[in-house]
């Protein structure tokens, strides 16, 4: 069974970038979520539903994969809530 990691970089700054590179996936993603729930507020749609859920997992799945490849050293980057 290969490991995620055996087909990453060695070097240090191709792993920088392949994290910058995944952060900027995320926050778009994050974007395009929160964009979608406010166009849902006041009706119902299912194709929106659909599509909401498949951002979410596909957000998820990348927070799990940065997750991975961020070194332990490296707290995990906190979001701050601003209601």
């Amino acid at each position: 069974m290969t490991s995620v990691t055996d087909s990453l970089p060695n070097a240090p700054q191709a792993l920088k970038a392949l994290v910058t590179a995944l952060r900027a996936e995320i926050e778009c993603l994050k974007l395009m979520i929160a964009k979608l729930w406010r166009m849902q507020f006041g009706r119902s749609s299912e194709q929106l539903d659909a599509m909401i859920d498949q951002l979410q997992l596909s957000l998820e799945e990348l927070e799990v994969s940065q997750t991975e490849l961020t070194p332990a050293t490296e707290p995990p980057s906190r979001t701050v809530s601003r209601r």
